[in-house]
């Protein structure tokens, strides 16, 4: 007998149809049912299990029951894996074993994933991937296109990958694993394969199946879904199973009703009043980058122009992968609802044996039946020598060879199943398309722009951007605009626009290229700048921000020079980095005659025209001085070069060239000797070495004044014997010694001196405070014995160069004193009472030095 009508409900394949969209969701995979794919189907993938090889994540992901044909394509956040990913995939064999990486990264792991059931093995195809740190960007979403389950054809007797759906019915009947377990007649099933494969004038196949049976449900429901895209009738006589294709037949058996039993006849007509006028067969759509649902529409004729009523039925066949199918599918629904509408059952006698599920009658009968076409759908035994017979009304018209490659145009309206593509694309970048962001930086973009397709169902465009092979970024969908951000300077972009209908059929990409133009002219420069000696001796710079800030203004650079030149090339960095606002305070600046210039700068590094200022400045203050050597207060002590001390001043005087043989001429009169014209020499001052305690980065800062032309130099070395060259101090060096030298040249026939020279090394000093220490509770090596302790330091020193001490509370006559300055175990002190004997006290204690 027949197990249901030629024409299923739309609800028994709607209860179970999933879309595209769910197609694709990676999802964990307790509780979720193993999926069976016939054909070729996009799947996400189902997290079997998990685990870490080093930094590694690998991941077990599994598809559907095997054997499969092959995992054609895998994706990684839909791209490609990167080079670092490895790979390896499971086509669903019962003599697949257990992966070795999936071992490695779960203690224990044995599973191979193949399951006796039912007393057959059967494997579940499945991928493993090795993504290691950094290669994806959050949790990996995996999804592979599956080139599905192996069938049997009886035709060829070879199991191979097949979209043939009457091979599905047959492979689908006979296991016992996701199936009912039937016996299939072989010969039924070649006459129905034969039938799906019938190529079509468009060189397709009549009937093809791409589908995931992946939604729990009873197996005869299902079955009756695989043998609707089949377009068979399923005849099931005992365990054994026939299948009988839907087609228009050549010969009409007549019956008359001699030969059926009097009075069984009985005549039923379906109400016309809810049958559908439109049918609508959502199909999965292959043809664009992204497989989706989609509609093929069949309308009875005045429907549209509103002659008759518009009932719609609604019919998702997901295992439908062309319009041209899915087209003749809806025709043959709408067809065979509208033109079918008879009924029969009657019981005929034994030449009802002659006669399968399938045949068609032309019956002729006295109660008015006049060779009326009727289809058999079931055969059942009535009583003996008797057979009931169910038949329903039968006409060619139902079926349909249609090639319909999308829906035809029924109007002046465009067609819905296709879009042209968009028209003079262009790019554009540059200052006007920055965007400055809330947290103040500012992004370059490419404007995009085209011209949209005149058509009425356009909705809007597509655009995405890649640079040299990257993957594809999407920008935001527009009507006739948009941008693609962010984007690189000077960098060139492959840019492509599609055009989408309101139904979301794409039109082709249009590609373009463009190359990313930085901005080129300069930001504006600072209204007004100021350059001042604090009290302290602090150099404080400040300045006008511009009137009109730019969209992709940076900050600001400031440099300086010795003297009084112009010349921003010259000048050397105040700074690191980049200023962002005023002031700008230092101490790494020596005094003199300096020439100070500030910039504008913005994010692609176009800098403004210098503004400049001439400042003199005095000494710096001494906040964060390593060492301070004052030559002058010392009373000179380093080398003197034609030069001595002037006892009533205590400046430097250049010894004079002339001598006492000039004496004779310029001091011959007193007036002579008043009017004498001397001439200093070139005197050279070069200050004791200062000895930093270690090699380390540190500024030295120098300033020498004088009369005449002052040319104040260092040089350093790291162990006192190598030294570097003399140079005017310029920015921070690496070094434990430096020494100083001052050289004044005479400018006119006055007197030459160096009045004074002070060397600061300026470095990052590191303080440390230590407050109320009761050095009774010190233990370990801080604690030596009473009163005899290490201070206990947390931060790390290269030298400590300072420790002051604070006894709180003790009295008259306490003192202590410094032992050592170890930068590992922490200085060792040693406090005395008034008796001069060792005692513990509470302190306060401040550490300097340098790292």
């Amino acid at each position: 007998m027949a197990l249901l009508l030629p024409q299923l409900p739309a609800d028994v394949f709607n209860d179970v149809a999933s879309s595209a969209a769910e197609r694709l969701a990676t999802v964990t995979a307790e509780g979720t049912p193993v999926p069976l794919v016939y054909g070729r189907q996009p799947l996400g993938a189902s997290l079997l299990a998990y685990g870490l090889i080093d930094a590694d994540l690998v991941l077990c992901c599994g598809w559907c029951l095997g054997e499969i044909e092959a995992i054609e394509a895998l994706t990684i956040n839909g791209q490609a894996p990167a080079e670092t990913v490895t790979v390896t995939h499971y086509l669903g064999t019962p003599t697949q074993t257990v992966d070795a990486t999936m071992a490695e990264a779960i203690a224990g792991y044995t599973d191979a994933m193949v399951a006796l059931i039912n007393g057959t093995l059967i494997g579940a195809a499945y991928s493993v991937l090795r993504i290691p740190q950094g290669a994806t960007s959050g949790f990996p979403r995996v999804e592979a296109l599956i080139r599905g389950r192996k069938l049997l054809d009886p035709r060829t007797d070879a199991t191979t990958y097949s979209a043939n759906p009457a091979l599905a019915v047959m492979d689908f009947a006979k296991s016992a694993i996701y199936g009912p377990g039937l016996e299939v007649d072989s010969d039924s099933i070649e006459d129905a394969a034969e039938a799906c494969d019938e190529v079509l004038t468009d060189g397709n196949p009549r009937r093809a199946l791409n589908l995931v049976l992946d939604t729990p449900a009873p197996c005869a429901q299902w079955l009756e879904i695989l043998r609707s895209y089949a377009g068979c009738f399923l005849v099931r006589e005992g365990n054994i199973l026939r299948l009988v294709p839907d087609r228009p037949v050549s010969t009409l058996t007549p019956v008359t009703d001699t030969e059926i039993l009097e009075g069984s006849l009985r005549l039923s007509k379906r109400s016309m009043r809810n049958a559908p006028t439109v049918v609508r067969v959502i199909y999965t759509d292959q043809t664009g980058d992204t497989w989706r649902d989609m509609p093929a529409v069949a309308y009875t004729p005045g429907v549209k122009e509103g002659l008759i009523p518009w009932r719609e039925e609604e019919v998702r066949l997901p295992g439908i992968s062309q319009y041209s199918q899915a087209y003749r599918e809806a025709v043959q629904r709408l067809n065979s609802a509208n033109l079918t509408d008879l009924d029969a059952e009657f019981v005929m006698f034994d030449e009802a044996l002659l006669y399968q599920v399938g045949d068609v009658l032309s019956i002729t009968h006295r109660v008015g039946l006049s060779q009326k076409a009727m289809r058999i759908l079931a055969i059942s035994r009535y009583e003996t020598g008797r057979w009931a017979i169910s038949a329903t009304e039968y006409t060619a018209d139902v079926y349909s060879d249609a090639i319909i490659t999308g829906p035809g145009a029924d109007s002046p309206l465009p067609s819905p199943s296709s879009i042209g593509e968009v028209t003079e694309p262009g790019a554009f970048s540059g200052s006007e398309h920055l965007l400055r962001l809330a947290d103040g930086t500012v992004m370059s973009r490419i404007y995009v722009s085209w011209e949209s397709p005149v058509n009425l169902f356009y909705s809007h465009s597509e655009v995405r951007f890649r640079k040299g092979t990257d993957a594809y970024t999407y920008a935001p969908p527009g009507l006739s605009a948009t941008y693609c951000a962010p984007v690189e300077d000077e960098a060139t972009y492959e840019i492509q626009i599609r055009a989408l209908n309101s139904f979301g059929v794409p039109s082709a990409w249009v590609t373009i290229t463009h190359q990313v133009v930085g901005k080129t002219e300069p930001p504006p420069p600072p209204r007004q700048f100021l350059v001042s000696r604090d009290s302290d001796g602090g150099r404080r710079l400040t300045w006008l921000a511009p009137e009109t800030v730019p969209a992709d203004f940076k900050g600001y650079l400031i440099r300086s020079g010795a003297g009084l030149d112009l010349d921003w090339e010259a000048m050397l960095p105040v700074h690191e980095g980049v200023l962002t606002s005023s002031p700008y305070e230092t101490n790494a600046i020596p005094s003199g005659d300096r020439t100070f210039a500030i910039v504008s700068m913005d994010t692609t590094g176009n800098i403004s025209d210098p503004l400049y200022i001439e400042a003199n400045l005095g000494d710096p203050r001494l906040a964060g001085a390593l060492e301070v050597q004052e030559s002058h207060s010392a009373g000179w002590p380093g080398t003197k070069t034609n030069c001595w001390i002037d006892p009533q001043s205590g400046w430097l005087l250049a010894v004079d060239t002339k001598d006492w043989a000039d004496f004779n001429t310029d001091g011959d009169t007193w007036a002579d000797w008043n009017q004498w014209a001397r001439a200093p020499g070139t005197l050279v001052y070069t200050g004791e070495v200062v000895d930093a305690g270690l090699k380390t980065v540190f500024t030295p800062l120098l300033s020498a004044e004088g009369s005449g032309t002052v040319t104040a130099e260092v040089r350093t070395s790291d162990d006192n014997s190598t030294w570097s060259g003399w140079a005017v101090p310029s920015g921070q060096v690496n070094a434990r010694y430096v020494q100083p030298r001052a050289t004044v040249a005479p400018i006119s026939s006055g007197f030459t001196a160096l009045y004074t020279m002070t060397l600061i090394l300026d470095a990052n000093i590191i303080s440390e405070d230590i407050e109320d220490l009761d050095t009774s509770t010190l233990t370990g090596d801080q604690r030596l014995g009473t009163g005899d302790i290490r201070l206990p330091i947390t931060k790390t020193y290269g030298l400590i160069r300072k420790v002051d001490i604070a006894l709180q509370n003790v009295g008259p006559g306490w003192s202590w004193e410094v032992i050592d300055k170890d930068t590992e175990d922490g200085p060792r002190i040693k406090i005395y009472n008034a008796s001069n004997t060792l005692a513990d006290a509470t302190i306060d204690a401040t550490v300097r030095g340098v790292a």
